[in-house]
């Protein structure tokens, strides 16, 4: 992959066929798609490298880098966090104390990779259900407008109406 990035050629993803920049949409990660790119992750030799990348990049990382969302990177160490505020002025903040921020965050990241992969997959399994329950309910709705509309038991004392007044 080049020698910005010389552990990436170790990469369990270095093969994958899968998109690794998820776009959100609404707001938000596809819970599904981070779920298959966890996985891929998961038995990764270079993780905290790839991590540790995403993390001290100077532009935004987009996608799943290191077992980590943009959101979660964000939520961890947003971009602002080059600056910092000192008596309503803006300062640079000091290179060894974000250098120490990130290697906390990795540390972070790496122990709880279990817990937010299992969270990632509970959030896909109820997007699943809900949009298993979007489309049944628009098939339903789709089906309650083709059908004509009439009431059998009302249609027939109509009739009955009909034939006893002739």
């Amino acid at each position: 992959m080049g020698r910005a990035m010389p552990w990436a050629d170790r990469a369990a993803c270095r093969d994958s066929k899968r998109k690794w920049i998820l776009e959100p949409s609404n707001g938000r990660e596809n819970a599904g798609g981070v779920t298959r790119l966890f996985d891929i992750c998961a038995g990764c030799p270079v993780r905290r490298e790839c991590l540790r990348f995403a993390l001290t990049a100077e532009f935004s990382v987009m996608g799943v880098w290191g077992g980590t969302t943009m959101t979660e990177r964000r939520h961890m160490l947003p971009l602002d966090g080059f600056i910092t505020r000192h008596e309503n002025r803006l300062v640079p903040r000091e290179p060894r104390g974000h250098a120490r921020e990130v290697e906390e965050a990795i540390e972070l990241f790496e122990e709880t990779f279990a817990a937010r992969r299992q969270g990632w997959r509970a959030f896909a399994a109820k997007e699943k259900e809900d949009r298993a329950r979007k489309a049944a309910a628009k098939k339903a709705q789709a089906s309650a407008a083709i059908l004509p509309r009439f009431s059998p038991s009302r249609d027939v004392e109509r009739d009955r109406g009909e034939s006893r007044s002739r």
